[in-house]
């Protein structure tokens, strides 16, 4: 009993720990530090203004450069923002304080995140030192606590992946029990409506559940009727937005050609998709077989703050490489866990979900716009982090009898580490741009 208040305090001290941090961020780095953040912003602003969901061609919304706005793609996280927004509205009217509100769906995303993995780990794991490294992997990465403070969809559906994840969990060991298999669905529905790159998840999440019901023996009517209510479930979370898109853009349910027809219309000279020189255009090699792009998309996945310009430097990058990959290595070569049997169907769909977001940003670089960002595939991360624990699980296991400094175990050693490698990568790429103003 006593180990289990232990516990739990312990998971929420951690939690509250990084609410606090992410506030403290939201309320002293300006809208010109975060990458689109102030176009993002403008979803949620118009919505709060006008009380009404926008097209994606209002002048209003429409980025003077590029022509277009978010208003075409799915856009969930700025509509709880508006929600926010409401509240604060109730008490002021400030612009900061409306702009903070707004960032209080991408700070909860990022508690909520840590929160999740928090019951993956237990899922997974019986030792809570392994637990509550995979948890802090996740949430303290530095360029995730980046994203998880201010306006995007990034920190959101890393969150839908997460739940998605303890779904695949739950459901193969419940034998797929209908209230999972509810909540498979409106992870589902949250993570279509968010952001296209997180879309593996949703494609995975069919092959896990064909996958684990063939190796259940369901028969054919079960197998039918939880995969509908799986269907039903994300279908009513999500299908409004995209049947609303079809019937306001010819058919055009994603949203993003007719995203590209306004970008065509309204963009800057030389800014339109037609006319952009692109890597494709251009003849040049693909981004995959790029040194420039690799290394760009690995330091910004760890930590990048501003518009990319305060990379992570070499040596601490170094050190994050090596701390992940051995825990990688290890944990592909050595899946086993205590808890959950690591089955090659459910291994095959963690490295999936970790190489169709790079696939899918490179293709982006490749034919549309160079980006070589890490925060494009940040969907990658849970994915990543988990086999990365499974590997320390292992080696934790081997290396038992054997303790560090005051009986401290490898786990824990590499936690440390990390919770140090954190805080200075705050201390350094984040406390000197804090300001007095945001906006």
């Amino acid at each position: 009993m006593i180990d289990k208040i232990l516990k739990i305090k312990i998971k929420y001290i951690f939690a509250f720990v990084i609410f606090i941090l992410l506030i403290i961020m939201s309320m002293k780095l300006s809208i010109y530090f975060f990458p689109d953040e102030s176009m993002r912003y403008d979803i949620p602003k118009y919505i709060f203004t006008h009380g009404v969901l926008p097209k994606g061609d209002e002048k209003e919304i429409i980025n003077q450069i590029w022509g277009f706005s978010y208003g075409y793609t799915p856009y969930l996280p700025s509509l709880i923002s508006v929600v926010f927004m409401k509240i604060t509205s109730f008490f002021t009217m400030n612009s900061s304080a409306l702009l903070i509100a707004a960032r209080m769906t991408s700070i909860l995303s990022g508690v909520l995140t840590y929160l999740v993995c928090y019951s993956i780990g237990e899922e997974f794991f019986s030792s809570k030192k392994i637990i509550n490294l995979f948890s802090l992997l996740v949430a303290l990465l530095p360029q995730f606590i980046f994203l998880s403070s201010y306006i995007n969809n990034d920190a959101f559906s890393v969150l839908t992946t997460a739940l998605i994840l303890l779904m695949w969990i739950k459901g193969i060991k419940s034998n797929w029990s209908y209230k999972t298999c509810i909540f498979l669905g409106i992870a589902i529905g949250l993570c279509a409506l968010t952001y296209y790159n997180a879309y593996g998840f949703i494609l995975c999440s069919i092959f896990i559940y064909c996958i684990s019901c063939y190796k259940a023996k369901f028969t054919i009517k079960e197998f039918l009727i939880k995969g509908i209510v799986i269907f039903i479930s994300a279908f009513v979370v999500a299908g409004w937005f995209f049947i609303r898109n079809f019937l306001i853009h010819n058919g055009d349910f994603l949203g993003m050609n007719s995203m590209y027809e306004c970008g065509e219309k309204y963009a800057m000279e030389g800014y339109q998709m037609s006319k952009r020189q692109t890597y494709q255009v251009l003849g040049y090699r693909h981004p995959l077989l790029q040194p420039a792009w690799l290394l760009s998309t690995l330091q910004s996945f760890i930590c990048a703050t501003g518009y990319m310009e305060h990379l992570i430097s070499y040596p601490l990058l170094i050190v994050y490489v090596i701390i992940l990959f051995i825990g990688f290595v290890f944990g592909i070569y050595k899946r086993k866990t205590e808890l959950f049997k690591i089955n090659n169907y459910f291994l095959i769909c963690l490295l999936l979900c970790m190489l169709i977001p790079v696939l899918l940003s490179a293709h982006y670089s490749y034919t549309i716009d160079y980006q070589a960002q890490g925060r494009y595939i940040m969907s990658m991360l849970i994915p990543l982090m988990l086999i990365v624990s499974m590997g320390y699980n292992y080696l934790e296991i081997k290396l038992q009898k054997y303790t560090i400094i005051n009986k401290l175990s490898i786990s824990q050693l590499i936690t440390v580490i990390y919770i140090l490698l954190f805080i200075y990568s705050i201390i350094k790429y984040f406390v000197p741009y804090f300001t007095n103003t945001i906006i």
